[in-house]
């Protein structure tokens, strides 16, 4: 079951939709991880700030990463801009 529509703009903490297939789901989802010094950490109790929407200056560069994720796991190995 989902409760969000495309283009709809949702809060931390909402639910988005409901899987009820106990594992056995193997459609499009998401797995959002934060990973500090080898940890996964709860995103939830990390008390981020909320983000701004993509803008559109920048929607088409948004939507090369959601293409192809590792330009982005590359540029942030490069970087080091991972937080470690």
């Amino acid at each position: 079951m989902i409760f969000v529509h495309p283009g709809e703009r949702v809060e931390i903490g909402k639910t988005i939709g409901l899987v009820g297939m106990t594992g056995l789901a193997a459609g499009p989802h998401l797995d959002f991880l934060i990973e500090k010094k080898g940890q996964f950490l709860n995103f939830e109790k990390l008390g981020l700030s909320p983000a701004e929407p993509v803008s559109r200056k920048n929607w088409a560069q948004f939507a090369a990463v959601l293409e192809n994720p590792e330009q982005l796991q590359s540029q942030v190995a490069q970087t080091g801009a991972a937080g470690r």
